[in-house]
């Protein structure tokens, strides 16, 4: 877990001293260093305004938090527990990390500075199939999956998502799939829920008189569907990175009631009692041009999967 603050105390004890440097060692590692990488750049060529909303912050404060997120998920060597990016001043990322991994995340901006800021459509296909479909026909598709691994995450060139795509054609019944399309912008959180309201009656608002009694239901309401949450960005060689969080909620239904009789006229009312059920997880996918990532859970059941695509978007 990478919670920001040690390094982020650190460089503000460092921009408040007189003598200011880009980086300095890192006081709990020898091996590390803090540095602090400028991407004011990057932030003007994507024109994201300053201007603060009802929470505070800003367009420019949400992306580098976006930022910070990306280069934590695809910073090459990968992060330990105790190495972190963080966003710092509506304009910094703080980085403490090794001097090789401050290469990567200085040539991160710079790539996304160089490029501004094209829109990407972001295609994810929902997948929920029978554990025994998946094995016997997607996962000998793939050429890296681990089967005993709950989570897990493919890399699909061009040639194995055509398989996949056909192969979830052929499936037919067997596998219920969604197609989703976000547009996203480089290195900013894009959030979305697919689904339904289902209303319910939570409680009862009663008001007792001295001859009768009048019982008003207080409504309520249950999300059933997809939730998603990705940042996207490019990688080195073409390939474009996404860190999702998914999770998809289930009501069950016809849902559950209880009732109650109220003691003034023996009158009975019926509340609701919601229950769902709710699957998800967090991938960090890797994704070729042309090809597409399976983003995999498992359980000794069922699979949850989201196949990844990524374009262009259509101006």
């Amino acid at each position: 877990m990478h919670t920001g603050l040690p390094a982020a105390l650190i460089a503000v004890v460092w921009l408040s001293s007189a003598a200011c440097a880009q980086r300095m060692p890192d006081p709990r590692d020898d091996r590390r260093v803090v540095e602090l990488h400028d991407a004011t750049d990057w932030l003007a060529k994507a024109a994201l305004s300053e201007a603060r909303g009802p929470d505070g912050s800003s367009d420019r404060d949400r992306a580098l938090l976006a930022a910070a997120r990306f280069a934590r998920s695809f910073c090459e060597p990968a992060l330990t527990a105790d190495e972190d990016v963080s966003a710092l001043a509506g304009r910094y990322l703080v980085a403490a990390l090794r001097p090789e991994q401050q290469v990567w995340v200085r040539e991160m901006i710079e790539r996304h500075a160089a490029e501004g800021a094209p829109r990407l459509d972001v295609r994810v296909k929902q997948l929920q199939l029978a554990a025994a479909d998946f094995d016997a026909s997607i996962a000998p598709l793939l050429t890296a999956h681990d089967h005993d691994t709950a989570q897990t995450t493919a890399m699909l060139d061009h040639r194995q998502t055509a398989n996949v795509v056909r192969t979830i054609a052929r499936l037919g019944d067997r596998v219920a799939a969604v197609d989703q399309t976000l547009q996203a912008r480089p290195l900013t959180v894009r959030h979305e829920t697919f689904g339904r309201t289902i209303p319910y009656v939570r409680d009862y608002d009663v008001e007792v008189g001295t001859a009768s009694f009048t019982a008003t239901p207080v409504h309520d309401t249950m999300f059933e569907g997809l939730t998603v949450d990705l940042v996207a960005g490019r990688l080195a060689g073409d390939v474009t990175g996404v860190s999702l969080r998914a999770s998809l909620t289930d009501v069950v239904e016809p849902m559950p009631q209880f009732e109650t009789e109220l003691g003034v006229d023996g009158r009975k009312l019926t509340v609701d009692l919601p229950e769902c059920t709710a699957r998800g997880g967090e991938w960090n996918a890797r994704i070729p041009k042309s090809g597409a990532a399976l983003c995999v859970l498992r359980s000794q059941e069922s699979v949850l999967a989201f196949l990844v695509r990524v374009a262009p978007a259509a101006q």
